[in-house]
């Protein structure tokens, strides 16, 4: 008698027996989900982009402007004198030149700039603590990290626009003239329009630049790992 014994399959694969030792869990972890922002938040970066960059491009200019009207005056002085020691004084022109700066009380000039400079730098301030008021009184946790990138933006991006309006408006002066318009009129229109393009370009530029910045700081929400398992 022979024994018939069936021999291994090569695909059968030996199965565990008994239950597994462990059992894994895997939890998915989802990143923080950023809630849009509120109508008073929106309102907020309005006011406060449109009036802080405002008050901030005013202080700013209150502090360039003489400290160039020095640096120009000071180069102008120079070169006069140095006409003047050239031996080239008979020039009707550099002896008004002359006795101009000759006249001019610089004692009196320096304290007049100092006082427009502070005055200038006193509502630079006031305009980024009016930004972060504006920002904390609209429900903004992150007001004043806000206010200095959204100020920072704002800097930048009238620096790249900032040319774009006084062409525009030298152009309404020429057609103006053109057309027909008297020349001081024209020159009258062309500085209240570059007034008003200047006050709402500034606010149209630091609207968008503190709303994306609230947008880009906004808090989101704490979420903890799904309580989803993946075998």
């Amino acid at each position: 008698m022979t024994e018939n014994t069936a021999a291994p399959q090569p695909n059968q694969s030996a199965q565990p027996s008994g239950p597994a030792p462990y059992s894994t869990q895997t939890y998915a972890y989802r990143s923080p989900v950023r809630p849009p922002l509120s109508p008073a938040v929106k309102g907020g970066a309005f006011w406060a982009g449109a009036v802080g960059f405002n008050l901030l491009s005013l202080g700013f200019y209150l502090v360039v402007i003489p400290l160039m009207a020095a640096m120009f005056g000071a180069f102008f002085s120079v070169i006069a004198d140095q006409a003047f020691r050239s031996g080239r004084n008979g020039s009707a022109g550099l002896e008004d030149v002359r006795h101009f700066f000759d006249s001019l009380d610089y004692g009196l000039i320096a304290v007049l700039g100092v006082v427009v400079v502070a005055v200038g730098l006193l509502i630079m301030a006031a305009a980024l603590f009016a930004s972060a008021r504006i920002l904390k009184s609209r429900g903004v946790q992150r007001a004043w990290p806000v206010t200095w990138a959204g100020s920072g933006i704002a800097i930048a991006a009238s620096w790249f626009v900032g040319w774009i309006l006084p062409v525009v408006f030298q152009l309404v002066a020429v057609v103006l003239v053109m057309v027909g318009v008297n020349a001081l009129v024209a020159g009258i229109s062309q500085a209240v329009l570059m007034l008003i393009g200047f006050v709402a370009g500034n606010a149209i530029i630091g609207w968008l630049s503190w709303w994306w910045m609230a947008h880009a700081l906004r808090p989101g929400a704490q979420t903890g790992p799904s309580n989803e398992m993946q075998e």
